[in-house]
């Protein structure tokens, strides 16, 4: 799932981006971090519904919280593993330090017991993820490229994936 984030964020990502372009240096930021989780999410999302039937719909209310802080968590945690083997101990840094990490720990797990935005009991078939896939890679190369030939595959992946939910649910409701 690590290798699709990151597929999603290198070819994904940069489309989103191009949406939009605000003029301010924090709508940017705000964008960017946006753009990265959609793209993320984007390229995962079919596979996490295939594996774990669930879909978390507050990811980006989490992603929101987390990243703009997550550099400075590295560097904190640097810093402090550079004082730690310097044998140098400065109090007040660590209890903030601390203090910063619990509060973005705090604020993952209120998010993360909001069970509303949880949404579960999803299936999708091996089909039917595969052809989610599909329909992705033709629509990622129809917007890249603007070739009729992709759009014409985006169509064929669509209706592929029509027909195996229509079979899977007619199937379903015979068995019923």
């Amino acid at each position: 799932m690590s290798y699709l984030a990151v597929l999603g964020i290198i070819k994904i990502h940069p489309m989103l981006q191009k949406i939009w372009q605000p003029q301010y240096l924090l709508l940017q930021k705000f964008w960017e971090i946006t753009t990265v989780c959609l793209a993320a999410q984007i390229a995962v999302a079919p596979l996490s519904i295939f594996y774990f039937h669930q879909f978390p719909g507050l990811f980006l209310l989490s992603n929101w919280v987390v990243l703009p802080f997550f550099g400075l968590f590295l560097i904190g945690s640097m810093g402090a593993l550079f004082l730690i083997a310097s044998d140098y101990e400065i109090h007040y840094l660590t209890i903030v330090y601390d203090k910063t990490v619990s509060v973005m720990n705090e604020s993952i797990i209120w998010i993360a017991r909001q069970e509303a935005f949880l949404f579960q009991n999803m299936g999708l078939s091996l089909s039917a993820l595969i052809s989610v896939y599909a329909l992705l890679i033709f629509l990622y190369w129809g917007i890249k490229s603007k070739e009729v030939k992709y759009f014409v595959g985006l169509a064929s992946a669509a209706l592929l994936l029509q027909t195996i939910l229509f079979l899977e649910e007619w199937n379903l409701s015979k068995n019923n």
